[in-house]
């Protein structure tokens, strides 16, 4: 059997064909391009088929497509809007339908289908999953299905307000949320900033050949270096807040932590958990925070084990 996915993001798409047991076969990535709903699904419906060749196989082989989208999806799957690609009200699954002829098509937002995931290989099924990249999305986990909430917008852990005396504007147009404060584009303009006002820390990106952003600022402070440590220790610290009001709420079984940051988890965990210990009530303040294990490709992943 051979399963079809599509993980639509802010930046890149991926598009793969995975067998029964849920690994990916054949696998494409490209840039997402701002452009009308049904064009740009042509295009990932034609790099499907390609794939889906590659693979030994057809459109009608596949047992189902699923498709992850950077936004938030209602119940129905319909897409209610997704807001770097202005898409507003779109019926993913019908024009998919319509291009490969697949009946079993399923949509979720990226960050539930990364949930959903996970919960297919935890022991754990009520949890709480945080993915911290470009922005800060979660997914609320209960009894292994995600929780929608009353507007399908449950888990929004990125707009936890963390920061009251100098907060920044967020792009959802509030102040001091998680996801301006404490993002992956939230350390890398702490990064940037830093260089600038400090020219032997601007330097070192230059000798070592490091990216001034988020994955060189790891790779310094994985080494040690201490100006880079107190950035994490910043960020960290605001994501452990966010977190902390998710767990008293929630009290899950425990937080998984996904996305690109998820790499650099060591230099995160220990500003985390001090917030849990002294943020959150006794009873659930030793909620584990893992990793996840899907890595990178969470999403993708994510995708595929909707139709499984």
């Amino acid at each position: 059997m051979y399963y079809g996915g599509i993980d639509v993001g802010g930046t890149k798409t991926i598009c793969a064909v995975a067998g029964d047991d849920g690994k990916i076969i054949e696998r494409v990535q490209f840039l997402t391009d701002k452009i009308a709903p049904e064009l740009f699904f042509d295009g990932c419906c034609k790099r499907l088929e390609e794939l889906c060749k590659a693979a030994g196989c057809t459109f009608s082989d596949l047992q189902g497509i699923g498709i992850t989208l950077p936004g938030m999806v209602n119940e129905n799957n319909l897409l209610l809007h997704a807001p770097f690609l202005e898409w507003h009200n779109t019926d993913v699954v019908g024009i998919v339908q319509e291009r490969t002829g697949v009946k079993n098509i399923r949509c979720e937002c990226d960050v539930n289908a990364c949930g959903v995931a996970e919960a297919k290989r935890s022991k754990y099924k009520n949890f709480l999953w945080v993915t911290v990249s470009t922005g800060i999305g979660s997914a609320v986990m209960i009894d292994g299905k995600v929780f929608r909430g009353a507007h399908s917008v449950s888990g929004e852990v990125g707009h936890n307000k963390v920061e009251y005396e100098h907060p920044l504007t967020c792009t959802c147009g509030q102040l001091g949320c998680a996801e301006i404060q404490a993002s992956g584009a939230a350390l890398t303009r702490l990064v940037l900033a830093k260089c600038k006002e400090d020219p032997d820390y601007d330097r070192l990106y230059e000798e070592k050949g490091l990216k001034r952003d988020g994955s060189g600022c790891s790779a310094l402070a994985k080494e040690g270096e201490e100006r880079s440590l107190a950035l994490f220790a910043k960020v960290g610290d605001y994501l452990g807040k966010a977190i902390a009001y998710a767990v008293n709420i929630l009290d899950p079984e425990c937080v998984y932590i996904g996305g690109g940051m998820s790499r650099s988890f060591d230099l995160l965990y220990p500003h985390i958990r001090a917030r849990l210990k002294s943020d959150v009530v006794s009873f659930s303040s030793d909620t584990p925070v893992l990793a996840t294990t899907l890595g990178y490709d969470a999403s993708i992943i994510g995708a595929i084990a909707l139709v499984m």
